[in-house]
């Protein structure tokens, strides 16, 4: 299926991945999990849903901090 040009690339992707997880597997600083943790799957906190939602309306709103920060500097910058 690959041509003759695909597989010496595959090949030496595969080798880099392969030299990749080697040293992330020797870490011995890190665990690995088995499975998630047993809260992984509990339902998002009323705040945090409410501060997302208000998050992702605030990026249009002109009058967030972000966005006053931007108006400012795309009024004041030129680009020659």
């Amino acid at each position: 299926m690959c041509s003759a040009l695909q597989e010496p690339i595959i090949i030496q992707e595969l080798e880099r991945r392969q030299v990749r997880l080697e040293g992330a597997r020797g870490n011995t600083v890190w665990e690995y999990r088995e499975a998630p943790p047993p809260q992984w799957y509990a339902p998002v906190p009323e705040h945090l849903k409410n501060a997302s939602t208000h998050a992702f309306e605030d990026i249009g709103n002109n009058s967030s901090p972000t966005a006053t920060v931007k108006s400012k500097i795309s009024q004041q910058c030129t680009i020659l």
